[in-house]
């Protein structure tokens, strides 16, 4: 009895003062073309932390005319949805707090950035619109318009560019497992041109095709030393992005092959919590010349969350 009443009274207090929310771990790197990660060593990550009100998630960097962008979703506990927000670097090497660049009536996440036929495109995860949507993005001042929305029978969720030639893309998407969220398979997707070409599915190995924990993907494909590094996250039965992993990817279609690199456990890295933060794991990576940066996921007590309502 005793047991029970303590059991309750700690869901209590827990369900009232902690919630679940990302933040944003980054640091400067030294220049390498190496295909090793994480590529800071020893330097230690700083934090861009959330508010009451947003988390952020999901940074993947990308440069605009010379300049850095940190590009990432930016929660809104509120609206219980996402939008797309940018953050640049200070003269301090501190991130900015986010502006929004493109909010929808459905949730947006995972913005990927490339450059096509002199434009800028920004393609984030839409997956609850059931479609691949594909913005301009204005390099001036970083506006977006709608260019192109793909429907899609499946629910495809963080979607990259795995090559890119004159305008023929070639897209690895998720297919998420509609039995089991934390599971998806990988799709393979060619669009002969972005305006009005016509996509369509490849099909890959059995291997990747079937539902898994550690098909995802954590950040954008990168190229180095004439390799492509796909980033993954892996998940687990009962946490949704607890590690990442790096792979050499290499062919297309049933002749698409991927061997393991390397793995990046959080633990493993030097990123300090404020106390009241309880970290869990990491889902998303990216890199540049400059940056090296991760989400962190983690359980934070705040005690403004018991006059909070989501």
């Amino acid at each position: 009895m005793c047991y029970t009443v303590f059991m309750s009274i700690k869901k209590t207090v827990a369900k009232t003062f902690f919630d679940f929310a990302y933040a944003i771990a980054y640091r400067p790197v030294p220049g390498s073309e190496e295909n090793h990660f994480p590529k800071g060593g020893d330097v230690p990550f700083r934090l861009l932390k959330p508010t009451l009100n947003c988390w952020y998630a999901d940074p993947l960097l990308t440069e605009i005319n010379g300049t850095e962008y940190l590009f990432m979703e930016v929660f809104d506990r509120k609206k219980e949805k996402g939008f797309i927000g940018v953050s640049t670097f200070a003269e301090n090497g501190n991130l900015t707090s986010p502006r929004c660049v493109l909010k929808e009536s459905f949730h947006l996440s995972f913005p990927v950035v490339f450059s096509y036929e002199g434009q800028y495109i920004l393609m984030p995860e839409c997956s609850e619109s059931r479609s691949l949507r594909f913005y301009r993005l204005n390099p001036l001042n970083l506006s977006v318009s709608l260019l192109r929305e793909i429907p899609t029978e499946e629910k495809l969720v963080d979607t990259v560019v795995y090559h890119a030639e004159g305008k023929v893309l070639t897209l690895l998407s998720c297919v998420e497992n509609p039995d089991n969220p934390k599971q998806t398979s990988l799709a393979m997707f060619i669009l002969p041109d972005l305006e009005n070409g016509e996509l369509t599915r490849i099909p890959l190995p059995e291997i990747y095709e079937t539902p898994s924990y550690l098909l995802r993907n954590g950040g954008p494909v990168y190229t180095g030393n004439n390799k492509k590094i796909r980033i993954l996250q892996e998940s687990t039965e009962t946490e949704y992005g607890h590690n990442l992993l790096f792979r050499n990817a290499d062919g297309f279609g049933t002749e698409y092959t991927e061997e393991e690199l390397s793995s990046l456990f959080l633990e493993d890295l030097p990123v300090k919590l404020p106390t009241s933060f309880r970290k869990q794991g990491t889902h998303t990576y990216s890199m540049s010349t400059k940056h090296e940066v991760i989400d962190v996921s983690f359980n934070r007590f705040h005690i403004g969350n018991m006059f909070y309502k989501a």
